[in-house]
């Protein structure tokens, strides 16, 4: 079906070699960076440095400067390319070290930390599994254009996670340190900080870019057939801000005794997501992988949730998630009608601009979170304010 469908997946089959390596090699460092505290230089890479790299491929081929053929083989070598840059940062601030000999703790607990590491990689590739079979799925039954347009609204709703990601890599030592210490307040203040920040975040994120999306795809020259996948960034986003609302879930539970727990979640994500993302795309397209996704991972958050309020007493949901989603739905409301009586970029200026005022300043003035307000007097005391 693959050779019917999509049949530059067997053309450039090989190439997906070299990404994948590299793509092992800068996640390896990366994790190199969270334990040497450079976790803002590995993200910066990882969220910034590997998107500007690609939107330079993409100018080159764009401009007949690259050839197709050209076009993959150099991307393919991308995810190499920011891990060699992240390993010369390193090395230029002198936290790039290599030891030849085995310690006296890995002698005496290597077969703790092989077992260890090998649930944690399991763990590691039964989630990535879980988050890129669709992709896969849909080539084989629509194609490489349906696939590419699913890809686009995964791009686009992935704009969402950002800041969860940020915070998820500086957030890794501060809660060992807190398990290590036995605080168990401080973690529960950490996750609940998480859950309205992150949330607050993702409303904010996803209201303009939802606002904005349809008019940006017509006014960038965008090929018409990706506006199919509207409604799937809208289900897409709605997963997104599931994940963000939830919280350093994830995080709280890998850094504690209980760090198996994620594997097993691990693989409770994956038997939802396996049968019901094939069905779903066989019946429904790429919409059907959306909801497949909707489903999967609600249930997968539920769980981990669900098991930190029983384990550990946390409940970080207050009446001021309500409040967030409310204003967000509220600004948003606002922002659509205003932006309706304008066209084109003026129409995407005013409706980010009223979207993005409205809803900081409601967050301000409700104090839904109390970070809001310590934000706040940071910005007045370097303005001079």
């Amino acid at each position: 079906q693959y050779l019917e469908k999509s049949p530059l997946i067997v053309q450039y089959y090989y190439w997906m070699f070299p990404f994948g390596m590299g793509m092992l090699f800068f996640n390896l460092l990366e994790g190199y960076c969270w334990a040497v505290q450079e976790s803002v230089a590995s993200n910066f890479w990882k969220e910034t440095g590997l998107r500007l790299l690609t939107l330079v491929l993409i100018l080159c081929y764009y401009f007949n400067w690259l050839s197709y053929e050209n076009f993959i083989f150099v991307f393919s070598f991308l995810y190499i390319a920011v891990f060699l840059l992240l390993l010369l940062h390193l090395r230029w601030q002198g936290k790039l070290h290599f030891h030849f000999k085995m310690s006296r703790v890995t002698k005496k607990f290597w077969k703790k930390m092989v077992a260890m590491q090998a649930l944690v990689y399991s763990g590691t590739l039964v989630t990535s599994i879980a988050a890129t079979i669709d992709i896969f799925i849909l080539a084989k039954f629509q194609g490489l254009a349906t696939a590419a347009v699913f890809s686009l609204a995964q791009y686009a709703a992935n704009l969402v996670q950002v800041p969860q990601r940020s915070i998820q890599t500086v957030s890794a030592g501060i809660l060992s340190q807190a398990w290590k210490d036995k605080n168990l307040a401080e973690i529960s203040r950490i996750y609940s900080r998480s859950c309205i920040n992150l949330l607050l975040m993702a409303l904010f994120v996803f209201g303009n870019l939802w606002l904005n999306v349809a008019d940006g795809l017509v006014l960038t020259g965008i090929q018409a057939e990706y506006a199919a996948g509207l409604s799937t960034i809208l289900v897409l986003g709605v997963v997104r801000i599931i994940d963000a609302g939830t919280g350093l879930n994830a995080m709280v539970i890998n850094t504690s005794v209980y760090w198996r727990f994620d594997f097993l979640s691990g693989v409770a994500l994956l038997l939802l997501r396996l049968p019901l993302t094939y069905y779903l795309i066989k019946e429904h397209g790429m919409l059907g992988s959306a909801f497949a996704e909707l489903f999967a991972y609600g249930c997968y958050n539920l769980i981990r949730f669900e098991f930190l309020r029983r384990k550990f007493g946390f409940q970080p949901f207050t009446v001021k998630t309500l409040y967030a989603l409310l204003a967000a739905g509220l600004c948003f409301a606002l922002a659509a009608s205003a932006g309706s009586l304008f066209q084109g970029w003026w129409a995407i200026a005013l409706r980010s601009t009223l979207f993005s005022a409205a809803f900081v300043g409601f967050v301000l003035w409700g104090k839904i979170t109390p970070d809001a307000a310590q934000l706040k007097a940071v910005v007045q005391k370097r303005l001079g304010l």
